[in-house]
């Protein structure tokens, strides 16, 4: 039950960008590609964020070490893991031939890195966390991966404009996940906390136009 409470949320994130991609869909394979990479990511990020925590002595009551690290610690970390693991395995494919495919396997290497993340929290701390990150955690991941996707596919087709565009789509992803972890991080006001959440589905709905974009300028369109 555990398992499936945390898989769940997901999945379920991944069929919706999956069955929005009305021209060409990509093979099942390809997308169990991005998934497994994308939960590989994960292991050097925990392995940084530990080390980074553990260096600097960490203390999350002291605001400046809280911005900081959600910032650096965490939204650098785990958003530089999944683009390079995108970059390095997935970007110069063939069968990355739109620009919403960007979207598409970044989703699904952002889902990878959720699944993994999300029954590490739910193992340990039970069925009640898989709800609260349901709503929270795992659709901010699908938010900084459609960001990020967005400006990936963007760039693989405006070759002029390419490194900006991975800068770009790499420095918004890392800006906006600071700012959720941030506002969830600090322990001086529960109302910023709970802002955390109309942060992301604010955000949410940028991505939706995002999405209705690179669909529109499909060459299979």
């Amino acid at each position: 039950m555990l398992i499936l409470a945390a898989s769940i949320p997901p999945i379920l994130i991944m069929a919706f960008v999956y069955y929005q991609d009305k021209y060409e869909k990509e093979e099942i394979h390809h997308l169990a590609l991005a998934l497994l990479i994308g939960g590989l990511s994960i292991f050097p990020a925990l392995y940084l964020e530990q080390l980074i925590s553990e260096s600097f002595e960490i203390d999350l009551n002291n605001h400046l070490h809280t911005f900081l690290f959600s910032f650096f610690g965490i939204a650098l970390v785990e958003e530089l893991a999944k683009a390079i693991f995108f970059l390095l395995i997935i970007y110069n494919r063939k069968f990355f031939n739109e620009p919403y495919d960007g979207i598409v396997y970044s989703i699904f290497i952002s889902m990878g890195f959720a699944l993994f993340e999300n029954c590490s929290y739910v193992f340990d701390f039970g069925f009640s966390t898989a709800i609260i990150r349901a709503f929270t955690a795992v659709p901010a991941h699908a938010v900084f991966a459609i960001i990020i996707g967005y400006y990936f596919g963007r760039s693989k087709f405006e070759k002029e404009n390419r490194y900006k565009l991975i800068g770009i789509g790499i420095v918004l992803a890392v800006v906006a996940h600071g700012i959720y972890d941030l506002l969830i991080l600090q322990n001086f006001s529960e109302p910023l906390m709970a802002l955390s959440a109309v942060f992301i589905y604010g955000l949410a709905y940028v991505c939706w136009l995002y999405m209705k974009n690179l669909l529109e300028v499909s060459p299979f369109n």
